[in-house]
């Protein structure tokens, strides 16, 4: 058997600022100031390289199928109908295209459903629509005139709706 000094008492098997559990017992050796292992030092050292060297190895890989599945993205929805001017203006920031494709993919796998699809579509078209009301869920250019009117005289809209309703109505 190999022993060590525990790392998180320094040896002396309590732990002061852990005084409230357990009466301060150091709980990484319960106490008596010394690990045990069956392996010597060195051993253990190259099994924690082994180790880092397949975590290392697997982040890599799932990067390399991350930038595969982005490019696969990109070359699906770059030309999509849906996605608006000022998004697609945005989209020379690669981090903001990627978010745009990997929505889209969402939507299209059908991760994404029901209103929340809606406001996505809505938000990478630029398509303003109303968040509540009688109308809500609907086109801000469909909605009628006389209640965007009521809505701005009275500003319940939030600031970007307020001047997109102020440009339909005007």
């Amino acid at each position: 058997m190999y022993r060590e000094t525990c790392g998180k008492c320094d040896g002396t098997g309590r732990l002061n600022w852990a005084h409230h559990v357990q009466g301060g017992v150091c709980f990484s050796c319960g106490g008596t100031g010394q690990h045990e292992y069956k392996t010597s030092p060195a051993v253990r050292a190259k099994a924690r390289e082994r180790r880092e060297a397949r975590r290392h190895e697997a982040s890599r890989s799932t990067r390399d199928a991350s930038v595969n599945q982005s490019d696969s993205r990109q070359a699906t929805y770059h030309d999509d109908p849906r996605i608006g001017a000022k998004t697609r203006a945005a989209m020379g920031n690669e981090t903001y295209a990627f978010e745009v494709y990997r929505l889209l993919d969402r939507i299209d796998r059908g991760v994404v459903t029901g209103d929340a699809r809606e406001r996505l579509l809505a938000s990478v078209g630029e398509e303003y629509v109303m968040p509540f009301g009688k109308h809500r869920g609907k086109a801000l250019a469909d909605v009628p005139a006389s209640y965007l009117e009521w809505l701005v005289d009275g500003e319940r809209l939030p600031r970007d709706l307020h001047k997109e309703a102020e440009r339909l109505i005007g």
